[in-house]
């Protein structure tokens, strides 16, 4: 596994690469890494895949760029790479979120910090891994959960909507429902699952999804269903400060 830290302060870096390779030695883990003094030169040695992980300091005072935008480009060419920002302050929490950071560490970073984000990171890469499997066209199809966008059922064909492709099977919604088990799915409409994980906005009737698709929002349900995701949303923040 590789990943980067980009930290404009030499005595940050250095601190925080000591504490990864302690982990590192302690759970005979390996690691490969980069460091990188400014976002400009962590951009440019950049591609997706690269890293599994990016330390990512949001004030960086030799580079004109900050921490957040340099995320927000991170995010057009590679939406897995997991995102840990360390600052000294909570300023930018919400925006943090918004591109999908795992958390945010408030310096000084500790060995325990560390060790609760890569005990997490482990469990999220199993979490990543989940999925259904559906029959389609005859065939046994496996569908990660994570890729999955929204649900719908149309003329009782369930189309599963993933970042890949829209799979069709005649599974029922209510069964595609228990065999989703929570994860981070919501049942908005008698017609329609959503993953919240893809949720961009709550609009007058529906769901914006970040692929731009609009999802209907029952409207006898419309309040439990607001409450759900806002639930979701503020719980989802709360875990990554």
């Amino acid at each position: 596994m590789d990943i980067a830290i980009c930290d404009d302060l030499e005595a940050d870096r250095q601190a925080l690469l000591n504490i990864i390779k302690k982990y590192c030695n302690d759970y005979n883990l390996e690691i490969g890494f980069s460091t990188y003094n400014n976002g400009n030169d962590l951009l440019s040695d950049f591609g997706p895949g690269k890293f599994k992980l990016i330390f990512l300091d949001i004030y960086l005072n030799n580079d004109d760029l900050t921490g957040i935008e340099i995320a927000k480009q991170i995010r057009i060419h590679d939406q897995e790479c997991i995102i840990i920002f360390i600052t000294t302050s909570k300023d930018y929490a919400l925006e943090a979120f918004e591109v999908d950071a795992m958390q945010y560490l408030v310096k000084p970073v500790d060995y325990n910090k560390i060790k609760h984000i890569f005990d997490k990171m482990q469990k999220s890469f199993s979490e990543n891994m989940r999925f259904i499997e559906v029959q389609s066209n005859g065939l046994s199809i496996k569908i990660l959960l994570k890729d999955i966008y929204y649900i719908e059922v149309y003329n009782k064909i369930s189309l599963i909507h993933t970042s890949l492709n829209t799979v069709k099977t005649y599974t029922p919604l209510s069964k595609l429902w228990e065999l989703l088990d929570g994860y981070s799915f919501l049942r908005c409409h008698r017609s329609y699952i959503v993953n919240m994980l893809y949720i961009d906005d709550i609009l007058k009737n529906d769901f914006l999804m970040r692929n731009g698709d609009k999802i209907s929002i029952s409207k006898e349900a419309y309040s439990d269903t607001k409450q759900a995701y806002s639930d979701y949303f503020f719980e989802k923040i709360r875990n990554n400060i």
